[in-house]
């Protein structure tokens, strides 16, 4: 199946990974990067990201960049990394919660189910972003 025009779009992304800056050579694909992500990271103007994407291409290009030269460019990383791929995570909530209400045979109200409910949705994220830290984080992006 091919990715929606929303997912295309968070996906130029990889235009701004370390690998692949120096292909770089559009600066509409730097805006459309902007467009996607500036609501979610809190980012300034179009021209400054530009500027600051072309500083990142640069340094990057030089062997002198590091994840830490630009925190904007980072917050995009971040952005992207927690954009769930799939409705899985939902889905993930309704088995956790399936999973408690048959353990407790639903003798719980709504508001003593509430905390297990999060303890587990927690655990289960907790063991989802040390997946991501091993697999991207640690490899350099």
């Amino acid at each position: 199946p091919s990715l929606s025009p929303e997912l295309k779009k968070y996906c130029l992304v990889e235009h701004i990974l370390p690998s692949n800056v120096s292909n770089l050579h559009d600066t509409s694909t730097i805006k459309e990067i902007f467009e996607a992500f500036s609501c979610a990271a809190d980012l300034p103007n179009a021209a400054v990201f530009t500027q600051k994407v072309e500083r990142w291409k640069m340094k990057w290009s030089l062997n002198v960049g590091s994840l830490t030269t630009d925190p904007d460019i980072i917050k995009v990383f971040h952005v992207f990394l927690t954009l769930p791929v799939s409705t899985a995570t939902a889905e993930k909530s309704f088995s956790c919660l399936r999973r408690l209400k048959t353990w407790l045979r639903s003798t719980m109200t709504k508001s003593r189910l509430t905390d297990p409910a999060l303890v587990l949705s927690e655990w289960t994220r907790q063991k989802e972003d040390k997946f991501l830290r091993n697999t991207y984080i640690a490899k350099g992006l």
